[in-house]
């Protein structure tokens, strides 16, 4: 149990010091992982950094699929916390687009709406997607996905300051909700 303890906990190092932007030298992070000590079952802390420890992960087959989603062989996890509704079999990340055979994901969340399988973005400066039905925009501080209710999904063009769709066209707005 001990050695589990510890092989999780050099897995949250490892995905800690991934995901954190200051980069370490295979040196230091042999330095770091000898001087863990547990604070509790789910934290762990050097001299320098407390980390998370996400228990039950397998570190034989834990990697990082992008900054915010990692995997193993039975999970997916955003942040550190596991998705419940994926399906880890066709869980992909594309183009910092992350779904499933079901669903889009944002944040985590599982969308209700998206096509997953034709889902995209409309480029790599935009805030805007489209699948084979619907386009759709990222909105507010929050960046919550909404539906462009009226938008072609075939013949729609991104605005030139990647803002709103001129007024004239008369576009609506509906929020995309998370599938429950």
């Amino acid at each position: 149990m001990k050695k589990l303890f510890i092989a999780l906990l050099l897995v949250s190092v490892l995905f800690t010091t991934a995901c954190n932007t200051r980069t370490s030298s295979s040196k230091n992070l042999d330095s770091t992982a000898s001087t863990l000590h547990a604070i509790n079952q789910d934290y762990v802390a050097d001299h320098e950094n407390v980390y998370y420890s996400l228990g039950g992960a397998d570190p034989k087959t834990f990697r990082l699929l992008d900054q915010d989603y990692a995997r193993d062989k039975n999970t997916i996890f955003y942040h550190g916390r596991r998705l419940s509704q994926v399906d880890p079999d066709s869980f992909v990340v594309q183009n910092e687009i992350a779904r499933d055979k079901n669903s889009v994901f944002f944040d985590g969340m599982p969308m209700d709406g998206p096509d997953p399988l034709s889902f995209e973005s409309l480029g790599a400066a935009t805030s805007f997607y489209k699948d084979k039905n619907a386009v759709y925009m990222l909105m507010g501080q929050q960046q919550i996905l909404h539906k462009v209710i009226g938008a072609n999904p075939t013949t729609f063009r991104v605005p030139q300051d990647n803002g709103l769709p001129p007024d004239e066209l008369h576009y609506s707005y509906e929020e995309v909700k998370v599938k429950n």
